[in-house]
């Protein structure tokens, strides 16, 4: 068992589930976000002690949207809408979907850089890693606000994963 904190998920200094070619959020896209999870903890080793190395990861971000589904009771996303972004003057910023027809009204139509389709990737998926829309004045609104009073969980709340 490995005792991972939220400072650890929040800081990408998790130990493991680097955001390289081996990425857990960009690899079988079909499967629900509980069994990718589950199949990563039990068959991907972290690769250093938690809090010893940097290593941005999103699937450590996936699991802090789940520590909060779990803590609060709620949906990741409408958790952070009611409790975050509203304290930010925020109404409007939401999960993307995971296709160019469900687009939100304001979204923009994504092109891949390197002509790859960046709809096959399972942004329902990735919520909290890499999910949000919002607009420029939005996204600084809430750099301001989250800069200028730390609303996050207390960073010294331990999680355990077991394979």
């Amino acid at each position: 068992m490995v005792d991972i904190t939220l400072d650890h998920l929040l800081t990408h200094t998790a130990g493991g589930w680097a955001a390289d070619s081996n990425d857990p959020m960009m690899h079988n896209s079909g499967w629900s976000q509980k069994k990718l999870i589950t199949s990563t903890i039990e068959n991907v080793p972290l690769t250093s002690t938690p809090g010893t190395q940097w290593g941005y990861s999103n699937f450590g971000y996936c699991l802090m949207g789940r520590v909060i589904e779990r803590v609060t009771g709620q949906w990741y996303e409408t958790y952070v809408q009611a409790n975050i972004l509203a304290r930010c003057g925020i109404t409007d910023m939401q999960i993307a979907n995971n296709s160019e027809r469900h687009r939100a009204s304001n979204e923009v139509v994504y092109i891949g850089q390197y002509s790859e389709d960046p709809y096959k990737i399972n942004i329902i998926r990735i919520d909290s890693a890499d999910g949000w829309i919002a607009s420029s004045t939005q996204l600084v609104n809430s750099a301001i606000t989250w800069l200028g009073h730390r609303i996050f969980l207390p960073s010294s709340s331990q999680i355990q994963f077991a394979p």
